[in-house]
């Protein structure tokens, strides 16, 4: 099957991030090291992987939690994700060279709305700052009131285009 999204760690962030997927009506796949905390997602309608590399296959998107691991620890796993979701980025990059926004398989500019308010909602309530994500959440609001809602996040770059 292929998700919209894929949600590695189901802490707080991880688990608010996921809710907010499904109550959008996205497809949804969650891992979590520990799989009880996927139960209630999975009830929901989420798919729920038994590994990383099942979680990310088919998806062009992944949301990445850390909640209580150390720094080291938290690099030493996900270096193979990382690895994994650099192999994407030609296809990425063919999308946007392309300028091909409505293509199969892209995470639309409104998913990407709801994910960056939850994300930023999540942050402040956790006493994290949001402001390295409000110029990415103003660009997709721009995104949005000119009419390309259904259009892959990719778009983004079209307005980083005409900046220059």
């Amino acid at each position: 099957m292929t998700v919209s999204t894929t949600f590695l760690g189901l802490g707080a962030m991880g688990s608010a991030l996921a809710t907010a997927a499904l109550d959008a009506g996205h497809r949804v796949a969650c891992w979590n090291r520990t799989g009880h905390r996927a139960q209630s997602l999975g009830e929901r309608g989420a798919v729920i992987a038994d590994s990383v590399e099942q979680a990310i296959a088919g998806t062009r998107t992944a949301m990445v939690g850390s909640e209580g691991v150390p720094a080291g620890e938290f690099v030493r796993r996900q270096a193979p994700f990382l690895a994994a979701m650099t192999e994407q980025l030609a296809g990425f990059a063919a999308t946007i060279d392309e300028q091909d926004y409505l293509g199969p398989g892209q995470q639309s500019l409104r998913f990407t709305e709801t994910a960056l308010n939850t994300v930023m909602q999540a942050s402040t309530g956790q006493g994290v700052t949001d402001e390295v994500l409000k110029p990415a959440h103003d660009m997709v609001r721009r995104q949005l009131a000119a009419g390309f809602g259904e259009h892959g996040t990719a778009r983004m770059f079209e307005e980083l285009r005409s900046v220059r």
